[in-house]
């Protein structure tokens, strides 16, 4: 049994855009790991080891020391996307303003209540949401 690697991130269908390169003693290794290809175990030859994570605009390193036929784990976990976000908030406000609109018809509350409940998407901006990852590495 060698020195291994394994680099896992989940099977979400919420990340299929994310790909992540990882990248073994500069340029020795080079790995895609996204949803189709979620877990990846790579080699490693040295007692210390440069991994490097990157995105499109985030890189992450890290020096890895390898004892006797160890097996470390790292875990990759995106961020919350602008788009999940915003498709999460809508499908709540939504699902919000059909019961206000049941209780309006059953006890006569005001609509106009409808109209808050969508107020906050006007604060909801991209710009607040970074395309970046944590990476925690595994530890018995």
């Amino acid at each position: 049994m060698t020195n291994k690697l394994i680099v896992r991130m989940s099977k979400n269908i919420f990340l299929k855009d994310k790909n992540y390169t990882i990248t073994v003693n500069e340029d020795e290794q080079t790995h895609i790991l996204n949803i189709t290809r979620n877990k990846i175990e790579i080699d490693l030859n040295n007692e210390f080891n440069k991994i490097e994570i990157s995105s499109k605009n985030n890189s992450k390193s890290f020096l890895i020391k390898n004892g006797n036929n160890s097996v470390k784990f790292l875990n990759v976990y995106s961020n919350l996307t602008y788009e999940f976000a915003l498709g999460a908030f809508i499908g709540f406000a939504f699902i919000a303003s059909i019961i206000i609109l049941l209780l309006s018809l059953n006890s006569g509350v005001n609509l106009l209540l409808i109209f808050i409940i969508f107020l906050p998407l006007f604060f909801l901006k991209k710009e607040n949401f970074e395309d970046g990852f944590v990476i925690e590495e595994l530890t018995k």
